[in-house]
């Protein structure tokens, strides 16, 4: 979470004094997202008997073929103390790319397709213990006094909110 940054609520529930509501983490790259130039990754095919997709490194007339798309070259990676992040070609000639595209691109923060990239989203209509932040909270009787639990990427902490 960034402090400052408001993030859209979803699956909000409300029930006398219980509230519940997912947030996506990936929201806050959204603009940086739509900026990204869609890279195809690779592809796979799947043979005209339903065979189990195979990686190829071509297009292939033997089935369906499908490509996926990533907002940085499917290329392995390393730090460098020297030249900061690069990824490294079959040839293992290195490619500096910024550290953050990079962390971005590979942790899968912008889903992208041929036409472009954005946000990785949660579906519409799924239900909050889906979503990477979540509150659960009660109110108490003097509506003061909001006491629940925040999960955040797995990592469940207290929280206690007061109204001033």
């Amino acid at each position: 979470m960034v402090e400052g940054f408001l993030f859209p609520i979803y699956a909000a529930r409300v029930q006398a004094d219980r509230i519940q509501l997912g947030a996506n983490s990936t929201d806050l790259y959204a603009a940086w997202c739509a900026l990204q130039t869609p890279i195809p990754s690779y592809e796979t095919t799947i043979t005209p008997d339903g065979g189990i997709p195979t990686s190829i490194s071509g297009a292939s007339d033997a089935g369906v073929v499908s490509t996926f798309y990533t907002c940085a070259p499917n290329l392995p990676s390393m730090i460098s103390p020297t030249t900061g992040c690069v990824l490294i070609n079959p040839d293992q000639t290195t490619i500096p790319i910024d550290c953050g595209k990079l962390t971005l691109c590979e942790d899968e923060a912008c889903q992208c397709n041929v036409s472009g990239c954005a946000s990785s989203q949660v579906a519409a209509g799924t239900p909050v213990g889906n979503y990477a932040v979540e509150l659960d909270g009660t109110l108490d009787s003097m509506g003061t006094t909001l006491t629940g639990t925040l999960l955040i990427d797995g990592t469940r902490v207290t929280v206690v909110l007061q109204k001033q």
